[in-house]
């Protein structure tokens, strides 16, 4: 399963010191439960500040799955500040290079 997890500084409420800590702690928890593919920010010249991490789960990870939530949902909580989390229910890749 490939799960897309999200968070942001909603109206700019976090100042960048707690922007960043909150940022950080959300990464630490996904490391481990999954295996990280992907890591986005916004860039410094953007209005706003999100992060977004592509994670893939196997079998053998699902267990872990619904304490990784509670976590994120007081990690929110304790920032004030809501994460999503996106299920891709149907990954396709369109095309693969031919290899040499």
């Amino acid at each position: 399963m490939i799960v897309y997890v999200s968070v942001g500084n909603d109206g700019l409420r976090l100042s960048q010191p707690q922007w960043a800590i909150f940022a950080t702690q959300a990464e630490g928890l996904l490391i481990g439960p999954g295996k990280i593919l992907s890591t986005w920010y916004s860039t410094p010249t953007a209005p706003w500040q999100s992060a977004c991490w592509r994670i893939e789960f196997d079998d053998q990870d699902m267990p872990g799955i619904p304490k990784l939530r509670d976590q994120l949902a007081n990690l929110a909580a304790r920032f004030s500040q809501p994460v999503h989390w996106d299920e891709v229910t149907r990954p396709e890749t369109i095309a693969t290079p031919d290899e040499p």
